[in-house]
């Protein structure tokens, strides 16, 4: 009797397969950021990524965007090796919020030319050519369906906006220019506590809409726990726990806890982490 064909996996948008990254100290030491990362990303995958001090987080979401090159090992996007790609020419594939919205968003400018020269980036065009009647009826869609605190802002100069404001303003940016890859940073890590769930919606509705592949770093455990389809544990620059959708759904800030102490040998939970209350 024969079986059922089975249905081809998804080709994974985002993959790296031996990702190494060391980071030379005084006096010839080295320490090893990133030693020899493997994993797979298929498109809408949304992970959250903690871990110790030091763990590599920060550092794997560089090696991605091309901030910091790997010493080995191979990144891909969309079956395209990028290992040898600068963070530049990386641009249009992988998207990058940070912690400090001022790192893009420009506070001089509106809401809205900010959001078009974030939908113009790689294209030939200038600011004047994106606002045009049309562009503005798109980009205020587009806020409404996003971030709908931002729909009635459009005309205001960034810098007028809260700090929560503008990193909500960082995330519909981030998404406008058809990235396949979005990596997050702590961009929720400065935000006062009621500020933080109202930026995690816009973020949820923006990968949702686009169908983006996104990494998440955070020391918020309820965030970790919360968002996102899988679940990341750092420690010495290696994956040691990886938690996928089923089990996540049954995760909780505590049994988290437990396991980053179970796969750190009771190492103590990183100064910065967020606890719920």
């Amino acid at each position: 009797m024969s079986s059922e064909p089975q249905a081809d996996a998804p080709a994974p948008v985002l993959r790296l397969e031996g990702v190494t990254k060391r980071f030379s100290l005084n006096e010839g030491e080295a320490v090893v950021a990133l030693d020899g990362i493997d994993l797979e990303l298929c498109r809408g995958d949304f992970v959250t990524i903690v871990g110790s001090n030091g763990a590599g987080k920060s550092t794997l979401l560089n090696v991605i965007s091309g901030a910091v090159p790997c010493d080995d090992g191979q990144v891909s996007i969309r079956g395209i090796d990028v290992t040898s790609w600068p963070q530049h020419k990386r641009a249009h594939m992988v998207a990058v919020v940070l912690q400090d919205p001022k790192t893009s968003v420009a506070p001089s400018l509106t809401v809205e030319e900010n959001l078009a020269v974030a939908f113009s980036r790689g294209k030939r065009r200038g600011l004047h050519l994106a606002l045009t009647r049309s562009r503005r009826r798109n980009l205020q869609d587009q806020v409404v369906a996003l971030a709908p605190p931002l729909a009635n802002r459009l005309r205001q100069s960034a810098g007028s906006l809260s700090g929560g404001e503008r990193q909500m303003l960082a995330v519909v940016m981030a998404t406008l220019a058809g990235a396949d890859v979005l990596c997050l940073d702590e961009h929720c890590a400065s935000l006062d506590p009621l500020r933080a769930p109202e930026v995690m919606a816009v973020t949820d509705a923006a990968i949702h809409n686009r169908g983006l592949t996104t990494l998440m770093v955070t020391h918020n455990l309820e965030l970790a726990v919360r968002h996102g389809k899988r679940l990341l544990l750092m420690h010495h620059g290696r994956i040691v726990v990886d938690v996928q959708q089923e089990d996540k759904d049954r995760l909780t800030p505590q049994r988290l806890m437990d396991r980053f102490r179970t796969a750190t040998g009771g190492m103590p939970l990183p100064a910065r982490t967020v606890l719920p209350d």
